[in-house]
């Protein structure tokens, strides 16, 4: 019972920590997760919102997953995950400060509209990026690439996600 209740607090603790890291602060995302960790919400109990998806992955299912990683509602506004392919040349050579000032223009790309567009992460390769993103539409993923100057070269839509796990 106690090893239970142990395991119950680290895994909010956790949840808790994946907040402060990712979500910005003030952000309705943040708002959201550590109210949902604060009521005591494991993120599992299948409610999750699009902000909570995008920081923890559901366990294993048989085939793609396509529970809540993919599309969600928040606000009554449903989210998309998408991959963005961006064609950078050399943004694998830039410095520390410069992909500093790239995410800075890019994050004031995104308050410009206004939450329907949210950056999860982005993977820099060479001469190009691959960038995950929750968004309403590919259109609001589009806005986004002409207001921060970020080239969208593809633009997929997630349907699902599949890993070692999905096997099992």
């Amino acid at each position: 019972m106690e090893r239970a209740r142990t395991s119950r607090l680290l895994a909010r603790l956790v949840e808790q920590k994946l907040v402060e890291r990712l979500a910005p602060e003030g952000s309705p995302a943040r708002r959201t997760l550590l109210a949902a960790t604060e009521k005591g919400n494991d993120f599992a109990d299948g409610a999750m919102t699009a902000a909570q998806c995008q920081f923890r992955r559901l366990g294993p299912s048989e085939g793609p997953r396509d529970d809540h990683a993919s599309s969600t509602k928040l606000k009554e506004q449903v989210m998309k995950r998408y991959v963005i392919e961006r064609d950078l040349p050399g943004v694998g050579s830039m410095s520390g400060d410069q992909l500093k000032a790239a995410a800075g223009t890019s994050n004031a790309a995104l308050a410009r509209l206004g939450g329907k567009v949210q950056w999860v992460e982005s993977f820099v390769a060479n001469d190009k990026t691959f960038c995950i993103y929750l968004a309403d539409s590919e259109a609001s993923v589009q806005e986004h690439a002409r207001l921060s100057g970020f080239p969208a070269t593809t633009v997929t839509e997630v349907h699902g996600v599949i890993d070692p796990m999905t096997a099992v």
